[in-house]
């Protein structure tokens, strides 16, 4: 393929969800640069948004939570064809497989990388073979990475220590950050009369601590009936701890939560909350539902 006089940076992530939500705004300076983004990731709804931005968008297919020899080799193999044809001159990987698989196409290309580790997930709460082969596949898939950036401290300090990454490689991200101007304080916020409302924001897995969220609101609520709890999210049905829509009716059926169901737009959400609560132990950085929240004023 016929190299623009533009350069390119490819960005890779496992769902068009988190790039068109999370990293939006890197692709937009980006383009505003001067460079050509190209985003390789599955196809979701949030797919025909993100065709909207200033990038080409190419389909990849990936199973996200499944480890599959067969799917993943697919889809390194189709990461690598994308990538022999239009040859950008750098790529950012975010997530497990398009750090690992992603990366290692581009080794194997020569081309200049950076990997971003969010967070190393539930195969390092629950360590098992599939930990020792993932921690493998990362060692040779980052190297000759630029950078390799973390937003978890004890995630970098696991890699060094198990000498997955040097440390020339390895560098700590305290958050990507959110935009200020779309995460605005609410000018009128909730009466400190009124009741409270705390609020879980996020996906609808057990790491992230929504059985505990619940716990709490089930002893509180006898005692403090005018306590308002409420979960928002979608439901992640084939993830490994994924919380179902029969957990959902029955938390809801004691009357001690409400929940929204899945919100395009958290804003007006966040704009009626006392606190936002997430007590999570999944293995990530600092979550992007605090950030906001912050941002909001909460």
């Amino acid at each position: 393929m016929r190299k623009s006089a533009r350069k390119t940076i490819a960005i890779l992530s496992n769902t068009s969800w988190s790039i068109y939500n999370f990293r939006r705004g890197l692709v937009r300076r980006l383009a505003k640069e001067g460079y050509q983004v190209l985003i390789l990731c599955p196809q979701d709804r949030y797919t025909e948004k993100l065709k909207n931005e200033p990038c080409q968008f190419i389909p990849v297919k990936l199973s996200r939570h499944k480890v599959n020899p067969i799917p993943d080799l697919q889809y390194s193999f189709e990461v690598f064809r994308v990538l022999r044809q239009h040859r950008p001159d750098f790529l950012i990987s975010y997530t497990v497989k398009p750090n690992i698989y992603g990366q290692f196409a581009a080794r194997l290309l020569r081309i200049p990388r950076l990997a971003v580790v969010t967070g190393l997930g539930y195969l390092f709460i629950r360590r098992n073979w599939k930990t020792v082969l993932v921690k493998w596949l990362y060692k040779h898939s980052f190297k000759g990475a630029k950078k390799v950036w973390f937003l978890n401290k004890d995630d970098q300090s696991c890699f060094l220590t198990e000498g997955v990454v040097s440390p020339a490689q390895a560098a700590y991200l305290p958050g990507e950050g959110v935009d200020t101007g779309y995460f605005k304080p609410n000018p009128v916020r909730p009466a400190t009369s009124s009741a409270l409302c705390f609020v879980y924001a996020g996906r609808l897995i057990k790491e992230k601590g929504v059985p505990e969220f619940v716990q709490a609101a089930q002893i509180l609520k006898p005692s403090y009936p005018e306590v308002e709890f409420q979960i928002a999210g979608f439901l992640e049905k084939d993830a490994p701890g994924a919380i179902s829509a029969a957990d959902i009716v029955t938390w809801e059926k004691t009357g001690a939560v409400n929940y929204q169901g899945a919100k395009e737009d958290i804003r007006p959400i966040l704009a009626e909350a006392h606190c936002v609560v997430l007590p999570t132990y999944y293995r990530e950085g600092v979550p992007r539902i605090l950030l906001e929240a912050a941002s909001m004023g909460i």
